[in-house]
Parts: C-alpha cells; structure tokens; sequence
C-alpha cells in the first residue's frame, strides 16, 4: 500500500509540475542557434575527460595505495577516516589538473560557458531559477528511480544494493569531521565538477555540431552512463534512468539560463533533499 500510495503522489506532483513547468515556458529553448563562440575542439574535450577519468581510475588507486601503506606503517587508521583522506586527496588531484589544463584553453570561452553574456541576469538569480526548477526534476527523477527498481527487484529478482554516494554518506555517520567532508562533496564538489564537465564541456560542444535539443539528450545519456559502477549490479538500472531523466532538467536549466551556475544549483538541490533523508535516517537509527 506504502507503495502504490507512493507512485501516486510522485505522478500527481510530476503532473502538476509539469503542467505548470510547460505554460511556463520551460522547455521552450531560448537558444535555438548553434554555440559559435565554443572554441573547444574534440581533443580537448577528450582531454578534460581524460583527466576526469584518469583520476578516478589510476590516481585514486595510487591514492589508495599511498593511503593504505602510511595506515599499515602508522598508528592504524579506520575505514571510514582513509574514505575521508582519499576524498579530500581525489577532489584536490582532479581539480588542480582541470585548472591547469583551462589555462592552456581560450579563457573567453571558458568564461562564457560558465555565464553566458551579455545577460542582464545575476549568479544569485541563476541560482535561485535552477534551485526552484528542483520542484519539477524531482519528482520525474524519482519516478523513473521507482520504475527502475521496480524491473530490478520484481523482474530480475536482484537483491538490495546502495548507490556509491550514499554508501558513502553512511559510512560517515557518527564522525562530525568525515561528514563535513562528505557533505562538501556531494553538495559543492560533485556538482560543480560534474556541471562544469558535462553541461559547460560536452554539452556546449555537442550543441555546436548539433544543436540544442541533441546536445541535452547526448550529454545527459553520458553522464548516466558514466555513473555505472560494478559494485551497483542490477541498481544501475535504476541509476542511470533516474540520472538520465535529472540531467535532462539540468541541461535544459543551462540552456535557458545560460550559466552553470543555475545548474549547480539545481544539482546541489537535488543532492541536498537526498543527504538530509540519509541523515536523518542514520539520525533516528
């Protein structure tokens, strides 16, 4: 009943989100020409994500490791204490390699990927507009997560899984330092990096060899497909058609707003309500 109850709500929200989202305006593109001003050409955006995943798959290993090895020769080191160390060393490998690549890239283009001009438009306001758009991308978001574990649970018959960021939040719990960090990199972190690469990056890209609308399509599929992990199984179904049907909201804020900070914003909304019911949760547990 719990459950049906829910589906309920969640279409009756999306419905009149939707509604009120579509006489709004919403989807209607206000940008319908081709980005002429990128000057990023396909190896640098290869490149950029090179470095993305570079860093996850060779320098958080060697990270790991270095981890690992200091804990082992040292006073022991708990788990959740070496996550928070590999985190705070993973954010400032990847960050400091994007910053100095950007700096080998027109800086006028840069600039306008993150704030279109001329706009008469402030980052505050940027903010607010993304922030609010959560109100239509969640509930949405969230009934493609219900239809993915719906397929993964009564179709495949698969067995509980959690998501990495959530195991992660978890495993946080009960340390004030740790959950500091992780919250700074589920709320700040994570959405500036992913919104800057896949929205400011490829999606600008994209959206100058073939539009708008491909460009939103294209780079929301990608960054799904790029939140697949192993030790997710069957859950990334429910994952990437979850991510897929968020980051086509997030594409869609930074086309009519032109500025990546209304999908930050948009993006830390999202993962905020998430952090506050895992919290909560640990909280009351």
């Amino acid at each position: 009943m719990e459950g049906a109850a829910l589906w309920i709500f969640l279409l009756v929200w999306a419905g009149a989100a939707l509604t009120c989202a579509h006489r709004a305006g919403f989807f209607h593109l206000p940008h319908p020409e081709r980005a002429r001003w990128v000057t990023l050409n396909w190896p640098a955006v290869l490149i950029y994500f090179a470095i993305y995943l570079g860093t996850s798959f060779w320098v958080g290993p060697l990270l790991g490791g270095i981890v690992d090895s200091w804990s082992n020769s040292h006073t022991p080191v708990s788990e959740g204490t070496l996550q928070c160390l590999f985190h705070l060393c993973y954010a400032v490998a990847l960050v400091g390699s994007l910053i100095l690549f950007s700096m080998t890239q027109d800086r006028a283009c840069l600039r306008r990927i993150w704030k279109e001009s001329p706009s008469h438009d402030s980052i505050r306001s940027d903010m607010v507009y993304g922030a609010s758009i959560w109100f239509v991308a969640f509930p949405l978001a969230s009934l493609a997560s219900e239809m993915g574990d719906w397929i993964v649970f009564h179709l495949l018959s698969a067995p509980e899984y959690e998501q990495a960021a959530v195991a992660y939040l978890h495993n946080s719990i009960g340390n004030p330092f740790m959950v500091l960090v992780a919250l700074i990199t589920i709320l700040v972190a994570a959405p500036a990096l992913e919104e800057f690469l896949f929205r400011g990056i490829l999606q600008s890209w994209i959206k100058k060899q073939l539009g708008a609308k491909s460009a939103i399509l294209s780079s929301s599929l990608i960054f799904a497909l790029f939140h697949i992990t192993t030790g997710q199984g069957y859950g990334n179904i429910s994952l990437v058609l979850s991510l897929f049907t968020f980051a086509y909201f997030l594409g869609n804020v930074y086309e009519k707003r032109g500025s990546l900070f209304a999908s930050i914003a948009l993006h830390a909304s999202f993962n905020s309500i998430s952090c506050l019911r895992i919290l909560a949760e640990g909280g009351a547990s």
